[in-house]
C-alpha cells in the first residue's frame, strides 16, 4: 500500500512521467493536499514537504492536523487550511493560486450514502470548479493545473 501511495506522490512532482504539465508552462507552483490528515494525504502531504516543494493542506479538524502533520498555529501561515470540501466557498482560501490538487479525501464505511455522496461526488466537483474558477479568474491557463484523486 505504502509503495502504491508513493508512486501517485511522486507523479504529482514535476518533471515526472505521468505530472502532465503542460509545455511552457511553470511546474513550480503550489501543491494542496485535501484530506492531509488522513492516512494517505498525510504521507503525501509531508513526503511534498520534505522535497522543498510549496505546500498547503485542507483540514477538517486542527487538533488533527497539529497531531498528524507536526503544525504549531496550524493556519495559513503554515499552509494549513480548514475548509469541507461539501461547501466550495470554504475552499476558496485554500485553493488561491494552486496549480495542483491531490485528492486524498474520503469517508469511513459506516457513513451514510448521503454523506458519502456529498462528500465523494460534490466535494471532487466543488474542488475543482473552484481550482478552475481561481486560475481562470487569475488569467492562469486550465491546461496548467492538475488534479488527481487518490482517494
Amino acid at each position: 500500500m505504502l509503495t502504491s501511495v508513493f508512486s501517485i506522490a511522486l507523479m504529482l512532482l514535476p518533471g515526472s512521467v505521468g505530472a502532465g504539465t503542460a509545455a511552457g508552462t511553470d511546474d513550480t507552483g503550489i501543491y494542496l493536499v485535501t484530506g492531509a490528515t488522513g492516512s494517505t494525504g498525510s504521507i503525501i502531504y509531508k513526503s511534498l514537504q520534505a522535497a522543498g516543494y510549496s505546500t498547503r493542506g485542507l483540514v477538517t479538524n486542527i487538533t488533527k492536523a497539529r497531531d498528524i502533520l507536526g503544525c504549531d498555529a496550524c493556519d495559513a501561515s503554515e499552509g494549513i487550511y480548514v475548509a469541507d470540501v461539501t461547501n466550495a466557498s470554504s475552499l476558496t482560501a485554500a485553493m488561491d493560486g494552486v496549480s495542483f490538487v491531490a485528492d486524498a479525501v474520503g469517508v469511513s464505511g459506516s457513513t451514510t450514502d448521503e454523506v458519502a455522496e456529498a462528500v465523494e461526488w460534490q466535494g471532487v466537483e466543488n474542488q475543482i470548479s473552484v481550482l478552475a474558477n481561481g486560475a481562470v479568474s487569475q488569467g492562469r491557463p486550465l491546461s496548467s493545473l492538475q488534479y488527481a484523486m487518490i482517494s
